[in-house]
């Protein structure tokens, strides 16, 4: 097999780790401010 080969194997699953990584940023980005909102101004949002 020759070396060019074993890349179309590692390729879905770097695919597949970036996406979880976008995810993640996506979801913990607004944690961490709604975090810090509640920490240091926590009578500014009235949920």
């Amino acid at each position: 097999m020759s070396a060019h080969h074993r890349f179309e194997y590692g390729s879905p699953a770097l695919n597949s780790v970036m996406a979880l990584a976008v995810v993640s940023g996506g979801l913990g980005l607004p944690g961490v401010v709604f975090g810090a909102l509640g920490f240091f101004a926590p009578t500014l949002l009235h949920l």
